[in-house]
Parts: structure tokens; C-alpha cells; sequence
């Protein structure tokens, strides 16, 4: 049953395009101008004033471009997820390449343009046509097509870069499985981090096709990016999580056995776990760094134990994966040391409310001495993590969010995480900030704001208002 617009969260009505940079509703099929779209929710949705606010925060979060930028750039893949494709025409005359989706518009553009009459076959043939706007900004455009046996033309996926890796050491992709890795090589790659987009085009599957566990996390990775860009096709969401149940059991051999042969490939697989688990976590009710079901030593999160056991598990190799494809990932090794001189002469409001916070409950005796020193060297590391956020400004990138505070918290906290300990809770919801500025990667999207509402969730009203504080910031733009 089709629930009414006011009742779908703001990602299952408005859905944002990366590459494009435009918000596309999903009920209506078309991209809005930025400055459009309350009036679009009001008039065309029939949302309430009261109840748009929502959207338009998720909305406010996202740089859009406007629809001549749009529609002057070439789409470097067809279709262009969100939008539906229309059987049109397209002119063959010359360079014109006029497209239209009606035999009386092609044959009005011929007398028009060319000054005669033009014929079905030799003047035009049939092309697969999208468009971002609607009205007067409506623009179509096309890419290579085909005809099925359905009865409906499909765009056909572009096949046969020499960078293409088609098969395993053990066997062939299918068919589904060869998707999954073209969207990835023509789409997914450039969505992980700005500056790496050779890396994840091209090394990182060329590695891949020696090294199944690696191949199964792409291809896993692949698919969580389409569930991403089509939240109501939970087809792609069942096809990571199968792929990844595949990968990590190869993952587990590999790693007890790392050689020279495969840990390019392990620490590849380390990254792709850090996607996987946040844009996964977009699905979930977890704390992100702990989990209770996790087959990991102390509760951690599989992505958060294997990046703290890393450099120890490829330590023998470190000097050669350093100097090979991959020594653009061994940044996380060499964190900049921040000196006390770095650190701001005036603590935020909130470190400052925590701190006082900890002491208080400790001297009421409501916090043993270990719980005390513990979650004050945590708090003290992730002060440290914003000011190296601070430090990186616009070049700040999940490797560095998740190679910080993370790593740096001791054992005894992520047990105090685990038992849903308040204060600690709330410091990971402190953390949670640092990736206000990262959601522009489909992988982290909104879902640190609803780990702010999950914790709220399992805390006591007296502990609220610390949460609410993090809240407002997240909503607030500050």
C-alpha cells in the first residue's frame, strides 16, 4: 500500500544525487529547484507548513546546483538513478541530435530547423530519453540503448574499459555480479573520498580479481550504494548483505594468514568495511563502535576491531604496502601529533558541561574512580579529534573520522559503551558531530543524527539534555 508523502521519512520522499548535486522527488520522478522545494511539498504533496520542517533541514544540508548547471553537464552514466527513462526520438541529421518524445514534435522540429519533412527510420530513430526538470527547464538527454524481449527499450550498461575486471582467479561473475562491479567502476568509486577516485576505479578491483573476499566486499559495497539511491528496492539491500556474508568469512582466513600476496588486498578489504558498516548501520540500531552480537573480542564493531588491530596485523608487511598501489590508505599510520599549544584556550560549552559532569559524579559517588579516569581520557582524545578535524578543514575525510577518537579510546570504554554506560554514551554521541560535515557521502548520510536519537532512546529523561544539546547543533548548521 502507498503511503501518502507526509508519511515517508525525508530520504524515502527527496532524494539527493551526488553527482549531480539535485534533489529528485521520489513520488513525482523529476528534480526541484532548491528555492522550489517547500512550495513543491505544499502544493503538489499537501505537506502542512508544520510538517515540512523536517524536509527541508534534510534538504538544507546538501549543496544544490541550479538547473542550468545541471542541464548543461554530460551524464557519465545512463540512466541516471532516481529518474524514469521515456522512449523518445532522436534526430540524425547532421550534429543536431535534437531529442523529443513525440513523432508530431520530431516532425514540427524537422520543417522548423531543416526546412522539410522528415521520415521515421532515416531522419530519426528510437533513443531512451531522461530529464531532470520538468516546465520550462525541461532538457532530455540520452545513452547507448537496446531492445529487449520485454517490449521496452532499457539502457544497456557500458561494457569493455580495458580496466573492466570481468572474472575471479576461481570462476566468472554473473551477470548480476558484472553490474554490480560496472556500477561500482562508473559510479560508486567516485562517492568514497575525494582524491582516491583512481584507486577505486581501478586498483582496488584490479587487486580484486586475484582475491575473492575483496571482489565480494565491492560488489557488496556496490549494491549498498543502490540501496542508498533506491530506498524502496530492497532487492539491493538483500544483494550486499549476501555478499558480504560471503566476503568476511574469506576475509577472517585471509587475515589469519597475511603473505605478500594478499595484504594489498587486506587492507583494501579494511576500508570497504568502513563503508559497508556505515552505509549498513543507515539500516540498523547499533552504536556504530560497539555491538552486542558482534563476533569481535570486547563487543567492538568488526570495521572498529580490525582498524585498531591493523598495523598489527600487517605489521610485517607495513613497509611494503607503504611503497605499493595501495600507500595511499597507510595515511591512518602516521596521525599528526597535536601539541597542548594547538589545543583552543576555551574548551566548548559542552566539554566543559561534561567535565564538570563526571567530576560531580564521582564525588557524589556515583562513579567509581576507574569509570572517572577512564571516561576523562576519553573525552580528552576526542578534543583532540576535532582539533585535528579542525586542522584538515575541507580536506577532512571518513579515514580520518573513523582513524581518531575511535582509535584511541581504550578497551575499558568501549566495555563501558557496551553496557550502555550514560556518560559514555553521550560521549559517542559527541562524536557523532564530527561527521556533520561528511554527509554528503551516501555512507554516512543523516544516520549520525539518528544515532543522536538512538541514544537518546536508551537514556534516562535526567540525561536528555545533553543529547538535545548535540541535537540542535546537528539540526542548527553549527
Amino acid at each position: 500500500m502507498t503511503r501518502e508523502p507526509s508519511a515517508l521519512h525525508p530520504e524515502e520522499l527527496l532524494a539527493y544525487d551526488e553527482e549531480y548535486q539535485v534533489i529528485v522527488c521520489q513520488q513525482c520522478k523529476y528534480a526541484l529547484r532548491g528555492t522550489a522545494i517547500d512550495r513543491h511539498l505544499k502544493e503538489v504533496h499537501k505537506i502542512l507548513r508544520s510538517s515540512r520542517h523536517p524536509y527541508m533541514a534534510y534538504v538544507s544540508k546538501f549543496r544544490l546546483l541550479e538547473p542550468d548547471e545541471v542541464i548543461n553537464k554530460s551524464p557519465n552514466e545512463f540512466p541516471v538513478p532516481f529518474l524514469p527513462v521515456f522512449d523518445g526520438l532522436k534526430c540524425l541529421e547532421g550534429s543536431c541530435e535534437y531529442l523529443c518524445i513525440s513523432v508530431k514534435r520530431m516532425q514540427k522540429h524537422w520543417l522548423s530547423e531543416h526546412r522539410r519533412h522528415g521520415y521515421d527510420n532515416k531522419d530519426w530513430q528510437p533513443a531512451l530519453l531522461q530529464t531532470f526538470f520538468r516546465g520550462n527547464s525541461l532538457r532530455y538527454f540520452t545513452g547507448p540503448s537496446k531492445k529487449t524481449a520485454c517490449g521496452r527499450n532499457q539502457a544497456v550498461k557500458r561494457y569493455g574499459s580495458p580496466h573492466e575486471i570481468q572474472t575471479l582467479r576461481d570462476g566468472h561473475l554473473t551477470p548480476s555480479e558484472g553490474e554490480l562491479l560496472q556500477h561500482f567502476q562508473t559510479s560508486t568509486f567516485k562517492t568514497i573520498v575525494r582524491g582516491e577516485e583512481d584507486l577505486w576505479r581501478f586498483t582496488i578491483p584490479q587487486i580484486a580479481a586475484s582475491h575473492q573476499f575483496l571482489m565480494h566486499a565491492i560488489l557488496a559495497c556496490s549494491a549498498l550504494h543502490l540501496a542508498a539511491k533506491h530506498p524502496l528496492q530492497q532487492q539491493y539491500l538483500i544483494c550486499a548483505y549476501k555478499h558480504q556474508s560471503i566476503a568476511m568469512p574469506m576475509f577472517r582466513d585471509a587475515v589469519a594468514k597475511v603473505t605478500e600476496d594478499n595484504c594489498h588486498a587486506i587492507l583494501g578489504f579494511m576500508h570497504l568495511l568502513v563503508v559497508y558498516s556505515f552505509g549498513a548501520e543507515r539500516h540498523e540500531d547499533s552504536l556504530l563502535l560497539v555491538d552486542a552480537s558482534s563476533p569481535e573480542p570486547d563487543f567492538l564493531s568488526s570495521w572498529l576491531y580490525f582498524r585498531r588491530n591493523g598495523c598489527t596485523l600487517l605489521g610485517d608487511y607495513k613497509e611494503l604496502i607503504e611503497s605499493g598501489p595501495l600507500k595511499q590508505l597507510c595515511r591512518c599510520w602516521h596521525l599528526p601529533e597535536i601539541t597542548t599549544e594547538q589545543l583552543p584556550q576555551t574548551k566548548d560549552v559542552l566539554f566543559v558541561a561534561l567535565e564538570d559532569l563526571i567530576t560531580s559524579l564521582q564525588s557524589r559517588g556515583e562513579l567509581s574512580m576507574e569509570d572517572c579516569q577512564v571516561l576523562e581520557e576519553a573525552g580528552h582524545n576526542l578534543l583532540y579529534a576535532f582539533v585535528r578535524a579542525d586542522n584538515l578543514g575541507t580536506d577532512f575525510n571518513p579515514w580520518d573520522a573513523v582513524c581518531g577518537w575511535p582509535m584511541l579510546v581504550s578497551l575499558q570504554f568501549t566495555h563501558l559503551l557496551a553496557q550502555q554506560h550514560p556518560l559514555s554514551l553521550i560521549l559517542l554521541g559527541y562524536y557523532s558531530l564530527l561527521f556533520k560535515n561528511l554527509q554528503g557521502h551516501w555512507f554516512v548520510g543523516t544516520y549520525p543524527l539518528r544515532l543522536l536519537y538512538l541514544i537518546k532512546g536508551g537514556l534516562e529523561n535526567r540525561w536528555h539534555c545533553y543529547i538535545d544539546s548535540l541535537i540542535h547543533r546537528w539540526e542548527d548548521g553549527l
